[in-house]
Parts: structure tokens; C-alpha cells; sequence
């Protein structure tokens, strides 16, 4: 009985103490709890108390070569917003009802730590503007991506005081310790150590490119290149290796002995380099509709087909970056049906300005080319211009283009030009070129294959001597805006490109010089294009480049099938490889047809094979196909957008007038710069 008391005393003494320790703690909770809400704070870079330990889902349907643990699930039906209110005013704290709750969603589970930390800024403002004298200021037309910025310079302001990065820079007070980088960058004017090296943050879970670089996600799969790439250290000389400054082979890398070295040489110069083009056609994705894949890659779009297409292209450009390729070909608008028109009027067609989604999306692909190491060749127009199959007054009934002045000056001056403008920064890095047509010998009178649903005159064949003056304004247009960019057209076969077996080269300097009579309106290499129905009279597996005599250009071949004759699909199990062929036979490049089978309507094109061809070459010749990321020389002269022709005034509601021809750009010392072409005082 004394020993069973004892116990007994001993459980009560037990149950006791695990009372008083559940309602201590449960007191202290409480505690904190009101302190939090009443101004207890930590440290701005207090760590989270905990990190993800598990990686959000992908749809494997849409990037099957990452696993599907990879990267968060995106929410098209809203995109990302930095949002002031989330962040604390000076001295003040964030409200507890703003901080994820116990409970998040799964995606903020995954991707962050399950709260953020209670913050408040260390250092604050010695000088804001009253409200009783706010300034007066033009709101910034910057557009951001939560704390992102789609111009590639970053405008981050963490304090909630109701005032904005251009308010605060003209009120001067870039200076101030509470207003250095990476604070306001963009509107400081600090472009020259960010530019080219965005923070883009898909995602829409609040979060931003620092806090998870902060909370040291940076190697995280979701959070990869281009993800992010400023705050996780990646714009110069960073780790990762897929952004890292690549070590060059020799300088003079060695080309076939039987190809010449002097001034034909076959292959192009990339700053300053010679390199051989191995890569393979885009055309167009498997998401978004035919031909306007570039309105739907801008980072600020949040729609379903938005987001799936960036995803693929992404995929796409690492792909052909993993399997050694350094270019490829990308389709802009090839039936006109992405282009905007002046009010909506097809029937007189005045083509206005780039919409910001087509400005937007060309720097997206351009950005990818450069973190991937990939040359980007940006080929407007196809045959399919004039092709019209029944599907509406916008597509492929685009004949007065080539034929009427206003609506062709319309497109040089509205449309072509702050496009052109807007790719300068990469010119040194991923921009490779502009094809003006791609195999414009369609839609002529005499190879013409193309169709006319309408019966109306917008889709009639031209003569060649239209498409020749178009190539001849693109070309001069293209130059006049900076002198270091490359132009080519895609030609349909060495039929229209030789002086062999009773042919013409129809894309000679003369040529286009005389139809459209502007002298630097010539090309810059030759692409031709080949299939196995044309016969081995016209192959360049065939015969040497030197064969067509037309050597006073590179050659590329835009487009060739997976089985050129004599090769086969599978010619790569016997070590047979057709680019290496190429190579020999002193082309400049080749650009196999095509990356996606389900564009291409058929399983025969298959890319395996050009991937191998790729993976090949650069294994063999690696001197020959790396891409130097160096500077590229400079323009002969400055670049201009004054018109090299006359051209007409067009008013409309949405862009500016054009430029008269004293009307200059000047690019900065860096790689930012705001190019402005108009005269209308904005």
C-alpha cells in the first residue's frame, strides 16, 4: 500500500508538470501572437524557420524532359503583382492577416517556407514627400513583373509609402543608403550591371526573385535559368554553369582545307569569330496558333496558352543547347495574321506599331538565346503571305506589302524598325540575324504555289522583282538601324540561287539593288533550302559550295529534311553524319526541318537525328560552333532610324507619326538604353 501511494503521488506530480508545460506554452504562443501584432519585428534578413523539402509538379505533357517534381504549377488565371501593401511601411510591421496562414496552399508549401518572416526595413528614408506635396510626375510606363522588370533592369521598392522608383529618382534621392541597388535600379540609371540580365518570376504566388534567393532556392529546378537570374548571382560571372562566360576554343579555328580562309570563306563571323551554324528549325511551337507564337511569350501574360508556350520554348532552346546546337530559326509573323493594323481596317491594311506582347516576347526569345548559348535567326515573312486557304481577311491576303507603297511603307516604319531597335542589346550575344521572306519564290508568277480561297487581289502572286524590292528596303532598313546586323532571305532551292544548269541568282546585290535602288539593301549570306524531290542536281550534299558560283557570300542551308539523300534517319549508328558533310563541302551551316514533329504534320521529321548531327559536330569541331559572348564590333557609324526612302505620315490612335529622316538613336555606353525614333515631343 506505501509503495502503490508513492507511485501514485509520483503520476500526479507527472501529470502536473505535463499540464503546466502545455499551458505555459500554449500562453507563450498567445504571447508572441499580440506581440506580433503590436510591432515586434526581426531583421530583414532574418532566415525562414524552415525551407521546402519538396518540389512543386510540372505538366509532363508540356515539358517531358524535366521530371515532373521540377518546377511550381503555375496559375494562369492570375499573373504575378508586387504588392506594396505586403510590404511594411517605415517602422511599421506586416500584418498578421497578410502572412500565409498555417494552412497554405500546397504551391506556397512547396515552393517557400511555410510563413515569411516578420520584417522590417533596417535602414529608412531620411526624406519622402508629404502628401500635403506630392510631385508631379508622368507615371512610369515600366512594365514589371512582380518585382521584375520585362525591359531587363530591375525597379524593385520595398516600402509602402505610396510613392513609386521614378518619384523617388527625380525627387533625387538615388544617393541615399536606403535607395542603393538592388533598389530602383532601373530608375537610378544603374541599367549597365543588369541589362540583359533580368529577374524574371513566373510564378504567382507573391513571393519574389530575393526572398527566394534569400532563403537559398537558387539551385533549386523551378528556379533555373532564365528564372531569377540577377538576384541568384548569375549575370556575369556567376556558378551556374549554363550562364557562366564560356571558354573560347583557339581563335582560328580550322576549316576544311579544301574551303577557302580568305574573304569567301563559308563560314560567318559572330564578334569577330568564324562559326559554323548548327542547329535546327523552330518555325513555330506546338501551342499557341500558327504563326504568332511571338504574341504569346511575353512574361506579363498569364493565360494557359501563355504560360504553356514559354514553358516549350524554354525546353526547347536548353534541348538543343544540351545536344550542342548554337542556332536556330524562328518564324515572327509568316501569314501577316499576328500583325496590327491601324483600326482594326483590313481593307486599306496600314500596319501599326509592335503591340508590347510582340516587343515583350521578342526579347523573351532573345533572353533565352543568350542564357543557352543559342543564336536566334528571326525570319519574317513566308510564301504564306500570299496564301490565303479560307480562314479570314487577316491571314495570308497580305499582296499590297509587295505592291503598294504605303501599306509596305507602313510596315518598314511602324512595325519593322522599333522591332529591329529593340533586339540592339543582343547583338553581341543571341540575335543572329533578320530573314526577310522565307521561301518567297512560292508566291511569284513563275514557281508560285501558292493558294487564293478569296479570289480577291490581296492574295495574288507577284512578280519577282516585288519580292526583290521588299528584301532590298527590309535589308536597308535593318542596316540603317545598326550596321552590325546580319540579313538573309530563305531561299526555296539553288534553282533561284546559282548560275548553274541554266539558273539565276535572283538574290545577288545587284539584284535587289536595282529593284529597290537602296545600296545596303543586299544580304548578308545566303540561305538555300533543300529536299530530296529536287533531285541531286540541286543538292549541297551533292556538290561544294563553290559548284553554284555565287561565292561572295556564306552559304547556310535554312532547311533540309532528316534523310537527305544519300543519308538515312538513322545514317548516325554508322558514325554518317550529313552535317559534318556539309561542313566538308564548305557550307556555313545547316538548320534541319524541324524541332517539333507535330508541327510539321508528320513523325518523318522527327529531330532525333539533327540532334545527333548537332551533338556530333560539336564534339568534333568545337571550335567551330562555340559562341563567343564578347563584344561585338562596333557600327560603322552611328545607328539611325531616319527613313533611308521617302515615306509617307500615317495618324493613328495608337502610335506616334514617323520619323523624319533627321530623326537619330544613339545606344548608350551600355547595353540599356531608351530608343526613342519619333519627333512628336513624347
Amino acid at each position: 500500500a506505501k509503495n502503490f501511494q508513492i507511485d501514485f503521488m509520483m503520476l500526479l506530480r507527472i501529470l502536473g508538470t505535463i499540464w503546466f508545460i502545455f499551458f505555459t506554452t500554449e500562453e507563450i504562443d498567445n504571447t508572441l501572437g499580440s506581440i506580433g501584432r503590436g510591432g515586434f519585428a526581426v531583421a530583414v534578413n532574418s532566415p525562414p524557420t524552415r525551407k521546402p523539402t519538396k518540389l512543386p509538379s510540372l505538366n509532363p505533357t508540356k515539358n517531358p524532359t524535366v521530371k515532373t517534381t521540377s518546377t511550381p504549377t503555375l496559375k494562369p488565371s492570375s499573373k504575378p503583382s508586387f504588392k506594396p501593401s505586403l510590404k511594411p511601411a517605415i517602422g511599421s510591421t506586416i500584418n498578421p492577416s497578410k502572412v500565409p496562414s498555417a494552412t497554405p496552399s500546397i504551391a506556397s508549401i512547396l515552393k517557400t517556407p511555410t510563413a515569411k518572416p516578420t520584417t522590417v526595413l533596417s535602414k529608412t528614408p531620411s526624406f519622402r514627400p508629404t502628401e500635403s506635396n506630392p510631385p508631379t510626375l508622368t507615371p512610369s510606363t515600366t512594365q514589371t513583373i512582380g518585382s521584375s522588370i520585362v525591359s531587363q533592369c530591375v525597379d524593385i521598392y520595398p516600402y509602402s509609402d505610396g510613392y513609386t522608383c521614378p518619384q523617388q529618382a527625380a525627387l533625387g534621392q538615388c544617393s541615399q543608403p536606403w535607395l542603393q541597388s538592388p533598389y530602383c535600379d532601373f530608375s537610378c540609371g544603374r541599367c549597365g550591371c543588369l541589362c540583359n540580365c533580368p529577374d524574371y518570376y513566373p510564378y504567382t504566388d507573391g513571393y519574389t526573385c530575393q526572398q527566394q534567393a534569400g532563403w537559398g532556392q537558387c539551385g533549386q529546378l523551378w528556379m533555373q535559368p532564365p528564372v531569377c537570374m540577377h538576384s541568384c548571382g548569375r549575370c556575369g560571372t556567376g556558378t551556374n554553369p549554363t550562364t557562366a562566360p564560356v571558354a573560347l576554343p583557339p581563335a582560328s579555328p580550322t576549316v576544311p582545307s579544301q574551303c577557302s580562309t580568305n574573304s569567301t570563306n563559308q563560314l560567318l563571323q559572330h564578334n569577330g569569330r568564324p562559326i559554323f551554324l548548327s542547329g535546327v528549325n523552330v518555325a513555330w511551337g506546338p501551342v499557341a496558333p500558327f504563326g504568332q507564337d511571338i504574341n504569346f511569350l511575353d512574361p506579363l501574360c498569364s493565360s494557359t496558352t501563355c504560360v504553356n508556350n514559354r514553358a516549350y520554348f524554354t525546353t526547347m532552346f536548353s534541348t538543343i543547347a544540351a545536344n550542342g546546337g548554337n542556332s536556330l530559326r524562328f518564324w515572327l509573323h509568316p501569314d501577316g495574321s499576328s500583325l496590327p493594323v491601324v483600326g482594326g481596317d483590313y481593307t486599306a491594311r496600314i500596319i501599326d506599331v509592335p503591340t508590347a506582347a510582340q516587343l515583350a516576347g521578342l526579347r523573351f526569345v532573345l533572353q533565352l538565346g543568350e542564357t543557352y548559348k543559342v543564336l536566334v535567326n528571326f525570319c519574317l515573312w513566308s510564301f504564306d503571305m500570299v496564301n490565303d486557304q479560307g480562314y479570314g481577311i487577316q491571314y495570308g491576303r497580305w499582296n499590297k506589302v509587295l505592291t503598294n507603297s504605303i501599306v509596305r511603307n507602313s510596315y518598314l516604319s511602324n512595325w519593322l524598325r522599333p522591332m529591329v531597335a529593340a533586339a540592339i542589346p543582343f547583338v553581341s550575344s543571341s540575335l543572329l540575324s533578320w530573314e526577310v521572306f522565307n521561301e518567297p519564290e512560292g508566291m511569284t508568277t513563275k514557281w508560285g504555289w501558292t493558294g487564293c480561297a478569296s479570289g480577291t487581289s490581296d492574295c495574288a502572286k507577284v512578280d519577282i522583282v516585288d519580292i526583290q524590292r521588299l528584301a532590298n528596303l527590309v535589308a536597308s532598313n535593318v542596316h540603317t538601324v545598326d550596321s552590325r546586323m546580319k540579313v538573309t532571305v530563305g531561299s526555296w532551292s539553288y534553282q533561284a540561287l546559282s548560275y548553274v544548269n541554266g539558273a539565276t541568282n535572283i538574290w545577288s546585290d545587284g539584284s535587289l539593288q536595282a529593284a529597290g535602288g537602296l545600296a545596303n539593301g543586299v544580304l548578308d549570306y545566303y540561305q538555300v533550302h533543300f529536299y530530296n524531290g529536287f533531285g541531286n542536281n540541286w543538292s549541297p550534299l551533292q556538290h561544294p559550295v563553290a559548284f553554284w558560283q555565287a561565292l561572295d557570300k556564306p552559304h547556310v542551308i535554312g532547311e533540309l529534311p532528316n534523310d537527305p539523300t544519300p543519308y538515312s534517319t538513322n545514317s548516325y549508328q554508322s558514325g554518317s553524319y550529313f552535317y559534318e558533310k556539309l561542313l566538308q563541302n564548305c557550307y556555313g551551316g545547316s538548320w534541319g526541318w524541324v524541332y517539333c514533329a507535330e508541327c510539321g504534320g508528320s513523325s518523318s521529321f522527327d529531330k532525333l537525328p539533327f540532334l545527333k548531327n548537332m551533338l556530333f559536330i560539336q564534339s568534333k569541331y568545337p571550335a567551330l560552333v562555340t559562341v563567343s559572348s564578347g563584344p561585338s564590333p562596333p557600327p560603322s557609324s552611328a545607328p539611325s532610324l531616319g527613313p533611308v526612302a521617302p515615306h509617307p505620315t500615317f495618324t493613328s490612335t495608337r502610335s506616334p507619326s514617323v520619323a523624319p529622316a533627321k530623326s537619330t538613336i544613339v545606344p548608350s555606353a551600355g547595353l540599356c538604353s531608351d530608343n526613342y525614333p519619333y519627333t512628336d515631343g513624347y
